[in-house]
């Protein structure tokens, strides 16, 4: 009986450390800085300049470049990982890329990581369709 009683006590006590443990595991709160980028087989130098601040639990606006000239904007969620980034040509404006993905959580040591997919809307960038993309920082 005593045994028992110590074996439940014991689980009563780690558990909890556990749970807590889990909770901390979160996706970055900032995506600022340069990432490398590999969009289908081409690998490319992005570069989140920009992230503003808003209440917790609201995704944020992010603004860079991709190769240094294209602009990229779009939103970033902290709270889940969440990222969607619109790539538009340096000479027309027009939108010719979409990326949507999510952040990996965070871990201690470890280079950011995101992945998803990104849509070709422009011709200039490769066959339309939508294609997976991977990028660490």
């Amino acid at each position: 009986m005593k045994r028992i009683l110590k074996i439940v006590t014991f689980t009563a006590a780690i558990v909890p450390l556990y749970w807590a443990g889990m909770a901390l595991a979160s996706p970055p709160a900032s995506v600022v800085g340069y990432w490398s980028l590999l969009s289908g087989q081409t690998q490319e130098d992005l570069e989140i300049t920009r992230q503003d601040s808003y209440p917790a639990g609201a995704c944020e606006k992010i603004i860079g470049t991709i190769r240094g000239i294209a602009p990229i904007h779009g939103i970033y969620c902290p709270d889940t990982g969440r990222i969607q980034m619109v790539h538009e040509n340096v000479a027309t404006n027009y939108t010719v890329r979409v990326f949507t993905g999510n952040l990996a959580e965070e871990v201690y040591g470890q280079p950011l990581r995101m992945a998803g997919t990104f849509t070709v809307l422009y011709q200039t960038f490769g066959t339309f369709g939508e294609y997976g993309f991977s990028a660490s920082q």
